[in-house]
């Protein structure tokens, strides 16, 4: 991307990162690449939150939202959000189910991210409690995690690569 932009690796001002929940080894590549470019080039690493970054693509709402991920074994990785001006986390990462999730649900609320074969009937199910966003809103996107790793840096909020750790989920 340097490359196409006609600019070498001295133009970096920063390395921002997805934290995860995700893929294991993802994360720790990922981790791995982001804290030795910052480190080895002397600049600010940030650290973002996957479902943060599926939360950033949605739009202004009343409603509230849930990012979710698939997380394999039938379990799902989720947070909840609320607009204000920007969306805010307001609760997660969980690991869940798509049962326990949907039944958590009791107003209208978006739903956003990753929706397998088993979950798509259930949301179905749900009915007005639950308004699944277009499928283009739903990928996780290099653009938001700039986005929101900007927003950090231009606050002074940055992450100490000797202690930014992946973010895993484990069962209750």
């Amino acid at each position: 991307a340097l490359e196409e932009l006609q600019l070498g690796p001295d133009a970096l001002r920063a390395v921002a990162v997805a934290l995860g929940p995700g893929s294991f080894t993802g994360l720790r590549v990922g981790m791995a690449v982001a804290k030795g470019l910052a480190l080895a080039r002397g600049i600010p690493l940030i650290g973002i939150p996957t479902l943060d970054i599926l939360a950033a693509a949605q739009g202004r709402s009343r409603y509230p939202l849930v990012a979710v991920l698939q997380a394999g074994r039938g379990r799902l990785c989720a947070a909840r959000y609320r607009w204000r001006n920007t969306w805010h986390r307001q609760e997660g990462p969980i690991l869940t189910t798509w049962e326990d999730l949907l039944t958590a649900i009791t107003r209208p609320t978006l739903l956003c991210g990753e929706i397998d074969e088993r979950g798509y009937p259930m949301v179905q199910e749900a009915g007005d409690r639950v308004i699944v966003l277009p499928p283009a809103h739903c990928l996780r996107r290099a653009g938001f995690l700039a986005e929101l790793a900007w927003e950090r840096l231009r606050r002074g909020e940055t992450d100490d690569p000797a202690t930014l750790a992946p973010l895993y989920l484990n069962w209750p």
